[in-house]
Parts: C-alpha cells; sequence; structure tokens
C-alpha cells in the first residue's frame, strides 16, 4: 500500500508539473466551443475572417451533438464569424477572435450567446441590449401593420418608431466611443458609418487611435467621407461630361445652368427599382418641366444597347447621359451607395436636396417652383 503522504507529495509534484506544461503553451492559444439548437451530427459550422466586412474563409468544424469546436493560434483581434444551418436556415453570429476559451451558443428563435472573453463579454451585452430595442420596433411594427388603425393612432406610432430608431442609433455610437481603442470600436465603425451625419463620422476618425488611421478599412471610410463632402446639400455640384444615347459629348452643367432646378437621377437599365421609379418621374416632369425643372438620367449601364432599349420602352423623355463604365465610371465622385438615387440641383449649381424619394421632390419643387 502507497503512504498517504507519499500521495500528496506526488499530487503536488504533478499539480506542479501540470502548471508548468500550461504556462510553457503559447500565450495566442485561442478555442471556441459552442452548441446550437437543431444542429445535426456531421453539419458543417463554417468560421469566416471579416476584414473590411468582407467574409474570408479560415476553418470548418463539424458538429456532435449539437455542438463544435475551433481551436487554433491568434495573432491579433479581429472580427469574426461562424455561419451554420439551423432547422434549414442559415444563422450568422459575429464574435471577436481572441486569446481564451470562447462560449458561443446559438438557441431556437434568433436568441444567441457568446462570453469567455473580455471583448466578447462587452460584444455580447451590446447585442443583447440592440435586440431588446429590435424586439419594441417590431412591437410597435405589429400595430402598424393593423389597416384599421385611426390615422392620429398611427402618427403616434410612427413618431415612436423614430425615437426607438434614434435610440438604437445612439446606441450603438456610445458603444462605438467607449470602445474607439479596441476592435468593437473598428467594427462597428466599418458596419455603420455609411448611415452616420457627416459631421459625427469627420468626428469619430478624428478620435481614433493613431494606430488605426492607416488601417485599409479606416482610408476606406475616410474616402468615403471625402465624396460624401464634395457632394453634401449646400456644394457646389460635380460636373460630369459623358456621352448621350446618340454618342454625342454632352456636359450636365449644360442642364444645370439653363433651368430653374435640376433633379439628378442615376439609375440603371438592369436596376429593378429604377425602372420602377420611372413612371412617377415622368409625372413629376410632366407637372414641373414647364415651370423650369429638368431631369437628367445618369445611367450606370455598361451596355449601350440595353441602356437605348430601355429608355424606348419606357417613352423617357428627359435628357440621358453615360460613360458607359457601370460603378467604375465619373459617377464615383457622388459618392453612390445604391441606385436610384436623386438630387437636387439649383441654377447656381448648388445641391440644396440629396439621395430623396420622389415624394420629397415635389416638395422640394413646391418650394421652389410655385
Amino acid at each position: 500500500m502507497i503512504p498517504v503522504l507519499f500521495m500528496r507529495k506526488l499530487q503536488f509534484i504533478l499539480a506542479g508539473i501540470l502548471w508548468a506544461l500550461i504556462s510553457c503553451q503559447p500565450d495566442n492559444i485561442y478555442q471556441i466551443v459552442g452548441f446550437a439548437d437543431g444542429l445535426k451530427d456531421g453539419d458543417t459550422v463554417l468560421m469566416y475572417r471579416l476584414h473590411c466586412l468582407e467574409s474570408i474563409s479560415v476553418d470548418t468544424a463539424i458538429s456532435k451533438g449539437g455542438h463544435f469546436k475551433f481551436v487554433g493560434k491568434v495573432d491579433s483581434v479581429s472580427a469574426h464569424a461562424i455561419v451554420l444551418r439551423q432547422n434549414k436556415q442559415s444563422v450568422r453570429l459575429t464574435f471577436f477572435l481572441e486569446q481564451g476559451n470562447i462560449k458561443i451558443n446559438v438557441f431556437e428563435k434568433g436568441k444567441k450567446e457568446i462570453s469567455g472573453t473580455v471583448l466578447n463579454d462587452i460584444w455580447n451585452k451590446y447585442n443583447m441590449q440592440a435586440d431588446s430595442m429590435c424586439a419594441e420596433r417590431s412591437r410597435v411594427y405589429a400595430i402598424l401593420r393593423d389597416t384599421m388603425l385611426a390615422e392620429d393612432v398611427r402618427e403616434i406610432q410612427w413618431k415612436l418608431i423614430h425615437s426607438k430608431l434614434h435610440s438604437s442609433h445612439a446606441h450603438m455610437l456610445q458603444t462605438l466611443k467607449v470602445n474607439i481603442d479596441n476592435p468593437i470600436g473598428l467594427f462597428l465603425l466599418m458596419s455603420n458609418y455609411k448611415g452616420m451625419n457627416l459631421e459625427v463620422l469627420d468626428t469619430i476618425l478624428g478620435i481614433l487611435p493613431v494606430r488605426y488611421q492607416e488601417n485599409e478599412c479606416v482610408l476606406r471610410v475616410k474616402e468615403y467621407l471625402y465624396k460624401e463632402s464634395k457632394t453634401s446639400v449646400g456644394k457646389y455640384f460635380i460636373d460630369l461630361e459623358m456621352l448621350t444615347p446618340e454618342g454625342e459629348k454632352v456636359k450636365l452643367s449644360n442642364y444645370v445652368y439653363n433651368n430653374k432646378v435640376t433633379l439628378l437621377e442615376f439609375w440603371a437599365s438592369w436596376c429593378g427599382p429604377c425602372c420602377r421609379e420611372i413612371p412617377d418621374l415622368a409625372r413629376l416632369y410632366d407637372l414641373y418641366k414647364d415651370k423650369g425643372l429638368e431631369i437628367v438620367g445618369v445611367s450606370l449601364d455598361v451596355n449601350q444597347a440595353n441602356w437605348k432599349k430601355t429608355i424606348d420602352m419606357m417613352n423617357i423623355s428627359w435628357p440621358q447621359m453615360s460613360d458607359l463604365k457601370g460603378r467604375h465610371g465619373e459617377v464615383q465622385q457622388y459618392g453612390l451607395k445604391g441606385i436610384p438615387t436623386l438630387f437636387l440641383i439649383n441654377q447656381e449649381g448648388i445641391i440644396i436636396a440629396k439621395k430623396i424619394g420622389v415624394n420629397m421632390v415635389y416638395e422640394e419643387l413646391e418650394k421652389i417652383l410655385k
């Protein structure tokens, strides 16, 4: 029989050896242990690195009993995502890959939990609050779907929606600023910068740590801010020289300085929403063209035949121009997020409204051309 004292000494020795082994492990090891309701044995779980929000595949895990696991080394902390199938639907969850043990749970009905490391604990708290705010908005939207709702009640509910959207945006901005010196702040910036007020965005870029200032993703944001600032309300429009459908050179300034107001319409023949908007623009044109309005269509087409065919098919009567270079042409100067996009320019060449809907154009024209 082994003496008790010897056993205790052996335990201390083994514990010391174990601690020494752990201490000798590299300090950049991460382990992700996850569980997802509805995940079947043999299902694939994918992990991506999010570089400027673009997904780059980095690893794959196979589930067993609803569980999955990733282990590896991390050189620098950055935003990542896992993608899996849950009850025949694709589920995506963003997290931050950093040293330590990361725990991920994906429950039914969209509930997700991330914990175990400093940044992921912060990120999980932020998402729980954001999800709660989203749920509150959903409840109001459900009320608005009632077609029998009185107009005064409907107006109150819409005001409530706008208030809650403002609160959600403020929550995001506050979290971004508090985490401005870590990858959470950088990720929130990249995810939301196109929806930010330009002055707010400029302020945030100004307080970013020096190490982020030349970051590739941040440079994209700076370029966006520069382009947006050049075409903000109150600035002079940027002149464009392109071709008409007949192949003749024409300048945007030819129309701007010869009309009381010019509606600049960025569109393309392949854009469904653009084509659906054309009948509304035609009615607008008929109503105001004799009062000083000109509409100029700037197409992002690359195929001249398709462009001309759509113009003829939809009976577009206002001037058209394009360099047939799509998104990579002169239109880049206007910092387009998508199309259709509308700008209103007065006769002095000042942008008086931008990225507005047709209904808002009516309101602006009533003020200018009454």
